[in-house]
């Protein structure tokens, strides 16, 4: 079984962080894992007209996010003991780091072999988000590892339905075992969805998935569905709500800056838009 024994939690300290915080401390006790709480400090610019990094702001920027970092922790174990009884308080490493977020997150996660990276996340709020994205989805471009976003407004429950965002691909099957893997401990019901516009209905794919799960069944229970949308987010976000789903995975391949920058992405959107935590999981691309 696949085993989640590091969560790296970035956080920027603000009240959606705070709540994703408390959703990563259950996890983490679920999972028995330690968290590794990040902060990561831009660093300042001389008014200069070569840009300088002025090394003395920046470390008093750093120095000052020290207290700021324990502040938040500390109120996040207090919230969520308020809510929540642990088996044991999860270990919880603070860090405040110097550098770009979305890259020094990433080169992180890979040095502390983090298994999963844990963040709130916002959704789009302008157009700028919409066309660059934010920290939270360029996370998830570019991770190596599993990647959970959690919504600002959503609060914790047990994770009992799941739904797997499938888009019948042959490399399908070893997503939903990595996925399933790791939400061996919360015995969940599954769902696998696909979601086609049109008449693109494939129920021989569909087929094939299924004989593919009944040889290899997980120790969860699946069951299968497609359903026609003009739009794969909107007709997620209305699976979720019709199937009380708690949890939605989706996979994300490995892609070069060039392919991001061309390629539609689907999941981006999906975290732009969830209201429920979105696991996402992180995969080189499949090679048949």
């Amino acid at each position: 079984m696949s085993q989640v024994k590091k969560i790296l939690f970035p956080t920027d300290f603000s009240p959606t962080a705070q709540n994703a915080f408390k959703h990563c401390l259950i996890l983490a006790d679920y999972y028995q894992a330690k968290i590794e709480v990040l902060h990561v400090v831009f660093p300042e610019y001389a008014a200069m007209d070569v840009p300088v990094v002025s090394m003395a702001t920046t470390r008093e920027k750093a120095d000052a996010a020290v207290p700021v970092m324990h502040s938040f922790v500390e109120l996040g174990l207090s919230q969520t003991q308020a809510l929540y009884t642990f088996t044991a308080i999860p270990r919880v490493e603070e860090m405040v780091e110097l550098g770009i977020a979305v890259g020094t997150i990433v080169k992180l996660a890979n040095e502390h072999n983090a298994d999963l990276i844990m963040m709130g996340t916002k959704g789009s709020h302008n157009t700028l988000e919409k066309a660059f994205g934010s920290v939270s989805t360029g996370v998830i471009e570019q991770a190596k590892c599993p990647v959970m976003l959690i919504p600002e407004f959503a609060q914790w429950k047990p994770t009992h339905i799941v739904a797997y965002a499938s888009d019948l691909s042959e490399s399908d099957p070893y997503h939903f075992w990595k996925a399933a893997e790791m939400l061996t401990p919360f015995h969940p019901l599954l769902h696998v969805i696909n979601i086609h516009r049109g008449d693109a209905h494939d129920q021989i794919a569909i087929d094939e998935l299924k004989k593919i799960f009944s040889n290899n069944t997980p120790a969860v229970q699946i069951s299968f569905h497609q359903e026609k949308h003009d739009s794969v987010t909107d007709g997620l976000e209305v699976f979720v709500d019709n199937y009380g789903v708690d949890l939605l995975v989706m996979y994300s391949p490995h892609r070069s800056w060039v392919e991001r920058w061309f390629h539609h992405s689907q999941t981006r959107d999906v975290a732009f838009t969830t209201r429920i935590p979105l696991l996402v999981i992180r995969v080189e691309k499949f090679r048949g």
